[in-house]
């Protein structure tokens, strides 16, 4: 590997893993440039633009600031503001065009992330004592539980299969392993999953399907099957929503933009505004 792709490998590891949405944003904005940077020629040409623009917004600064007040002396407040505005809009316009990397950078955090939800033991025992805690709660017309669970021991007491031989129950445990697989990606990716979001329905044929295959042979099924298929489905529909991330994140930029290049500008005519009133 190059240095580049191990750092590559090194931003993913640490964007799938994080659960903190800074966190996760910093990473994120750091792989759009790392991507954009391998590219070649795009990321210079950014360089190139940005900083044409933040030249031109000092300039732009500084004509609104002295048009209010023609004898206001620059110091080092207005130093510091031009510089503020200058870097806000080199940093806006580079990350414009990182922008068009999201969609490659996504689709691989999210197979980083059904890559993780496999691997988490942690995970994988709570969701199975979940299915099988709200199976074995599941009641007939009679009142009485809907499957026999005389010989499936609960998970705490080394259980390791759930009794499928209804509809209903099969359902329930399905619907618990693709709930628990999206609040895994909820926690686990929290700055995505503001953006991308997925119905606890998709998948649910599949496994549906996979279970009453491997029953038609088999007394059993192993859940392990239900995460690999939750896991894929979901990756493929968080997927598709990708290009979300790039108007999404053109919106923020805006946002972020106007705001401090407003309340610098803002500071700079007060500024200059109150030295006209001292000055009479």
């Amino acid at each position: 590997m190059t240095s580049w792709e191990n750092m590559k490998e090194y931003i993913l590891e640490q964007l799938v893993n994080s659960d903190h949405v800074l966190v996760e944003l910093v990473f994120t904005v750091v792989q759009l440039v790392v991507q954009m940077l391998m590219a070649g020629s795009i990321f210079y040409i950014s360089l190139a633009v940005a900083g044409v623009l933040a030249i031109i917004t000092g300039f732009v600064v500084r004509f609104i600031v002295v048009n209010v007040n023609l004898g206001y002396k620059t110091g080092l407040g207005f130093v510091i503001g031009c510089s503020i505005a200058s870097l806000t809009t080199f940093v806006a316009v580079v990350l414009c065009f990182a922008l068009q990397f999201a969609d490659p950078v996504v689709r691989v955090a999210i197979k980083g992330w059904e890559a993780t939800v496999y691997a988490d033991q942690k995970w994988r025992s709570n969701t199975f004592r979940d299915a099988y805690e709200s199976v074995s709660k599941l009641m007939d017309d009679k009142g009485k539980q809907l499957e026999n669970f005389k010989n499936y021991p609960h998970p705490d007491k080394g259980g390791v299969t759930i009794p499928l031989s209804s509809d209903k129950a099969t359902l329930v445990a399905i619907e618990t392993y693709l709930d628990n697989s999206i609040k895994h990606f909820n926690k686990n990716m929290p700055f995505l999953s503001w953006i991308l979001w997925v119905d606890s329905d998709v998948g649910k044929e599949d496994i549906y399907k996979d279970i009453k295959r491997v029953f038609a042979t088999n007394s059993s099924y192993e859940m392990a099957d239900a995460i690999s298929i939750a896991g894929k489905e979901i990756a493929i529909e968080l997927s598709s929503q990708s290009e979300r991330i790039v108007w999404f994140g053109r919106i923020i930029i805006f946002v972020i933009f106007i705001f401090i290049e407003g309340t610098i500008i803002g500071l700079l005519v007060w500024s200059a505004l109150r030295g006209i009133r001292e000055k009479f």
